[in-house]
C-alpha cells in the first residue's frame, strides 16, 4: 500500500494551494479529486483574484498546474469514499485504491445541487447537465432551458446563446441574485426569453430529455408558494445551475459538521471530534467545504495555505507557535 506523509482530498483551489506549500517543502503529498480545477473552471471570468485584472478558471488552473510540474507531488483522479484511522495514521480508501497517510487536508469542496426532481437521474448525460459545459457547441441549433438566477446561471446563458435556437431562462423567483451588469447584458440576447416565478416538476422524454413540466409559483414573506398552473416546454438539453451542496455522508462520524454539512475548523482549520470540542488530531479542512461563512476563491486559497502549515507543524510534532517563519 503507498504510504504519503499528506493526502489533500479535493484538487480545487484549496487542495492545489495546500499541495503546492507542502511539495515545495519536501512533504510527501497526494492530492486526490474527482474534478481537476474545482468549481474554479467553471468561471468564465474572475476579476478579483489577485495579480490578475482578469482570468478565466481554466487559465488560472493552467498556471497553477504550471507551478505544480517540477515538484514532487501525486496529483490523482479518484473519489473518496471513506477515512478510517489505523495504528496512529489514517487510511483513505478510494474508487482508485487505498492509501495510508500521516495526516490529511479535506479540501472537496461542494458538489453541483439538484432539482430532485422526477426523471432526473434518469436523464443526467442524455440531455442534462450540471452548472457548465466543456463545449457548449453541442448545443447549436438546439433549444435549451436553464435553471438558475445566480452568475453561473447567467453565465452560462452567454455561453449558449451562442450556439443555441433558444434559449429559456427558468428562475422560481421574479428576481436574480446574478451581477447587475450580468442582467443588462442579458436582456440584449434576442434568443433569450425569461421564465419567471416557475419551477421545475418533471423531466420528459424517452431516450432523451424532450421537454420539461413546469409549475407556476408565487413568492410570500420571503418563501416559494406553489401554484396550481402548470405548463409544458419542448426543450432538447437542460442545464441546471442552482449551486452547490456538501456530501458528506463518508466523514460524518470522522469530524465535527454543522446544520448545513459543512465541516467546523478552527482559526488555523483544524477539526473537531464529532458533537465535541476536542481537536481531532492529523485532520484538516479548508475551503467551501467548511463552515467559513465567505465562499471566495482568494479564502479558499488561504485556507489551504493554513492548513498546509498547520499539518506541516503537526507532523514536525509541533503542538502550538505564536509565530511561524515565511514559508518558501
Amino acid at each position: 500500500m503507498e504510504e504519503f506523509d499528506v493526502i489533500v482530498i479535493g484538487t480545487g483551489i484549496a487542495g492545489l494551494t495546500a499541495s503546492l506549500f507542502l511539495a515545495k517543502n519536501r512533504i510527501k503529498t497526494l492530492a486526490i479529486g474527482s474534478m481537476l480545477g474545482g468549481q474554479m473552471i467553471l468561471t468564465d471570468k474572475i476579476t478579483n483574484y489577485p495579480g490578475f485584472k482578469q482570468i478565466s478558471g481554466k487559465e488560472l488552473l493552467e498556471r497553477i498546474l504550471d507551478q505544480l510540474k517540477d515538484l514532487e507531488i501525486d496529483l490523482r483522479k479518484g473519489i473518496v469514499e471513506k477515512i478510517e484511522e489505523s495504528n496512529g495514521k489514517f487510511l483513505v480508501k478510494t474508487n482508485v485504491g487505498e492509501f495510508l497517510a500521516k495526516a490529511v487536508i479535506i479540501a472537496s469542496g461542494k458538489n453541483p445541487r439538484k432539482l430532485n426532481v422526477k426523471n432526473e437521474d434518469k436523464f443526467f448525460g442524455k440531455g442534462l447537465a450540471y452548472t457548465s459545459l466543456e463545449n457548449y457547441e453541442i448545443l447549436k441549433d438546439k433549444v435549451v432551458a436553464i435553471v438558475g438566477g445566480g452568475n453561473s446561471a447567467f453565465e452560462a446563458v452567454f455561453n449558449a446563446s451562442k450556439f443555441a435556437k433558444k434559449v429559456y431562462l427558468i428562475h422560481r423567483r421574479n428576481w436574480f441574485r446574478a451581477f447587475k451588469e450580468y442582467q443588462e447584458k442579458a436582456k440584449k440576447i434576442e434568443n433569450l426569453e425569461f421564465l419567471t416565478s416557475r419551477i421545475v416538476k418533471e423531466i420528459r422524454g424517452k431516450e432523451k430529455v424532450e421537454s420539461l413540466l413546469l409549475q407556476k409559483v408565487k413568492e410570500e414573506n420571503g418563501k416559494i408558494v406553489e401554484l396550481n398552473e402548470f405548463e409544458e416546454l419542448k426543450v432538447d438539453f437542460v442545464l441546471v445551475c442552482i449551486g452547490f451542496e456538501s456530501k458528506i455522508d463518508w466523514l460524518k462520524d470522522l469530524v465535527k459538521v454543522d446544520e448545513n454539512n459543512q465541516i467546523v475548523i478552527d482559526n488555523v482549520c483544524r477539526t473537531f471530534y464529532p458533537n465535541s470540542e476536542k481537536i481531532r488530531e492529523g485532520i484538516f479542512a479548508a475551503g467551501d467545504i467548511t463552515n467559513t461563512p465567505f465562499k471566495q476563491l482568494t479564502i479558499a486559497a488561504s485556507e489551504g495555505t493554513k492548513a498546509a502549515l498547520q499539518a506541516f507543524l503537526y507532523l514536525k510534532g509541533i503542538k502550538e507557535v505564536k509565530r511561524f517563519g515565511i514559508w518558501h
